[in-house]
């Protein structure tokens, strides 16, 4: 009953409070401030009316209008803070120095909620004291390029974190100083003057090795890191991809074997983990059946006859049981029909699968529509996702909500 009478009268729905989600009471709010902009007063007047509770009046509208704008930047920093990409350590103290900097600014523009941004800001201060005093996390703030030392006036705080950077970077340089020294004992003597001076200065940059070395890494990674955005996708993908997806991986980085000149080993390593990790899977008939089927890949994907073999053995012998499956099913029960059943069956099952395998249509999945056994076991073999990511995002979304 609320239910439609909500959808009915705002187009939107109101949102009911989570205590297990942050934000959840400002989101409520902001929700009811929306409906009464975008359908008006009335909507929400015969909500009200329609469930018999008392209408909210214009006293009310006001409280609720400060708080959302009090509360808004807080459920900003929290949405941030909850991030899960873009986001590390060092984004703590400067959204928590943002987020000070915004409440102290809603002060004076506030009438009915005055002691609201106080109250907030007194409890930010009393929970996180020690932690922005603490040089490590200062530190973490300075570093990001996003930062640096804007984020913040108070020299006392940038002191601490900056005087923490110089301690560890002169302590890294010490330790490669040492690593690295030939153990004559004039270099060792000078080693603290070398040290300060490559803390004082820039990083040491990269040489042209160094970049050629990055560039064909990069190149040898890329179809690697292709292969598994696809496998890990979630739409226009299955099961069907994953060893077309192996087969063109493999035959890449063949190829890059000859250009490679720093990087020689790296293609040949890794197709040789490919074939140790997956060599069972490749000789599974039923996942042979699974690319075999999409008209995506159909047998263009390996040039191997035993592997095509066994796939397609696998699909002649899956669409006889379904075709005598669905001769049984159809039968009219006459002694001479049930008698030639068979043949019938295999006529059928050898007819349907080479004309799938002949057609020249280039099309998407609509194409199966036209072949209705292959498509029965085609949806059969390809249901599941290669890939686990899914279902790992699920069970992640499960364990935070």
């Amino acid at each position: 009953m609320a239910f439609e009478t909500g959808e009915h009268e705002c187009k939107l729905q109101f949102l009911r409070p989570n205590r297990t989600r942050r934000n959840s009471l400002f989101l409520v709010v902001e929700r009811i401030l929306c409906i009464q902009r975008e359908q008006g007063e009335k909507a929400i007047r015969n909500v009200c009316t329609a469930l018999k509770i008392k209408m909210l009046n214009p006293a009310d509208m006001g409280f609720l209008a400060e708080y959302t704008a009090v509360m808004n930047p807080v459920a900003m920093a929290l949405d941030i803070l909850q991030g899960e990409s873009h986001v590390h350590m060092g984004f703590l103290l400067p959204t928590l120095s943002q987020l000070q900097e915004k409440l102290k600014k809603l002060k004076s523009s506030c009438q009915v909620c005055r002691s609201l941004p106080a109250a907030l800001q007194t409890g930010i201060q009393k929970r996180f004291r020690e932690v922005s005093q603490d040089p490590e996390l200062i530190a973490a703030a300075i570093l990001p390029p996003k930062f640096r030392t804007c984020w913040t006036t108070e020299e006392v705080i940038l002191k601490a974190g900056l005087d923490y950077i110089r301690n560890h970077l002169e302590e890294n340089l010490d330790e490669d100083v040492l690593a690295n020294s030939s153990h004559s004992d004039e270099e060792d003597f000078f080693a603290a003057v070398k040290s300060e001076n490559l803390q004082a200065g820039e990083l040491e940059r990269l040489n042209p090795a160094d970049m050629g070395f990055l560039a064909e890494y990069t190149a040898v990674m890329n179809p690697v890191a292709m292969a598994l955005d696809i496998l890990q996708g979630e739409s226009h993908v299955h099961m069907g991809f994953l060893l077309p997806t192996f087969s063109q991986l493999q035959e890449k980085l063949k190829k890059l074997k000859s250009s490679c000149k720093v990087c020689r080993s790296l293609p040949a390593a890794l197709q040789t983990g490919i074939q140790k990790r997956f060599r069972e899977v490749s000789q599974d008939p039923e996942l042979i059946a699974a690319a075999i089927l999409p008209p995506k890949f159909r047998t263009c994907w390996t040039t191997e006859e035993v592997i095509l073999k066994a796939g397609l053995d696998y699909i002649r012998n899956h669409l006889e049981e379904n075709l005598d499956e669905d001769v049984l099913a159809n039968s009219s029960h006459s002694d001479e029909e049930d008698f030639f059943a068979a043949m019938k069956s295999e006529n059928l099952q050898a007819g349907e699968l080479e004309r799938y395998l002949s057609c020249s249509s280039v099309g998407g999945l609509a194409i199966l529509h036209s072949f209705p056994q292959i498509k029965k076991l085609s949806i059969k073999v390809n249901t599941s996702l290669p890939g686990s990511a899914a279902c790992e995002r699920l069970l992640i979304m499960l364990h935070y909500y």
